[in-house]
């Protein structure tokens, strides 16, 4: 989990749990609305709202308060790259608090709702200057490569940038991962130009793969929907 302030995420629990966040980014301007589309208190209600201003999560205007772009992951829906770290940081913090019943009972808690999605935003959050550097390192060290197999990419951050530098790219990675990324991947395909180096030749034949679909995420970069062959479950902190 990312070094930030425990309290933080804490109180960012505690209003989306509490469906203060909800009001917030659909129709309480103010703690008063807040008190009346949840079930806290107005004492409550304030002490969150001023917590969320001084973290930078809401702006406090004339006109009411505001979700500024940190509160984004908390609206968006569709596309994943304007969802951030931090819905993410909290589905996280969800398994943690979970531990001790996990410890007692054995039995691994479901995932939060929304768990693919946040997890694809908290991927595709990482800086462009980290991507370039990782693509980097992994062309310096294969030198002769010409195609690249990105597994388990995700929203495909590696696999645009290895792409863009003119090389043939397959992302692999679960149905589900895929089938959330489509609605953004397909805004992008219509606007991205083929390589120019290296271009898409064909599908390649050793992925085992249970069943598989191919996806387009842009004209150089390709997707193939992989059903995992142990399903969805996974230990705690694999899709960290």
């Amino acid at each position: 989990m990312p070094d930030r302030d425990y309290r933080t995420l804490l109180l960012l629990r505690a209003a989306r749990e509490t469906g203060v966040i909800d009001a917030l980014v659909t129709s309480a301007n103010t703690v008063d609305e807040v008190v009346a589309e949840t079930d806290v208190t107005e004492r409550a209600a304030r002490i969150t709202v001023d917590a969320l201003v001084e973290a930078g999560f809401l702006e406090d205007l004339e006109e009411g308060l505001e979700p500024t772009n940190k509160m984004l992951g908390f609206i968006t829906k569709t596309d994943v790259r304007s969802i951030g770290s931090m819905p993410h940081e909290l589905d996280r913090l969800e398994r943690w608090l979970a531990l001790p019943e996990t410890m007692q009972s054995g039995v691994v808690p479901e995932k939060p709702p929304n768990w693919t999605r946040n997890r694809l935003g908290s991927m595709a959050a990482m800086d462009d200057a980290t991507v370039r550097a990782f693509v980097t390192a992994a062309v310096h060290e294969h030198a002769d490569a010409d195609r690249v197999l990105d597994v388990r990419g995700g929203p495909g951050s590696y696999a645009r940038e290895f792409a863009r530098r003119g090389y043939e790219v397959t992302l692999v990675d679960e149905p589900a991962v895929i089938d959330v990324d489509e609605p953004s991947s397909s805004t992008r395909t219509s606007t991205s130009s083929p390589s120019t180096r290296r271009p898409t030749s064909r599908w390649p034949t050793t992925v085992n793969a249970r069943s598989w679909q191919p996806t387009t995420i842009s004209s150089s970069v390709r997707a193939l929907r992989v059903a995992s062959p142990r399903g969805e479950s996974y230990a705690p902190g694999e899709c960290s």
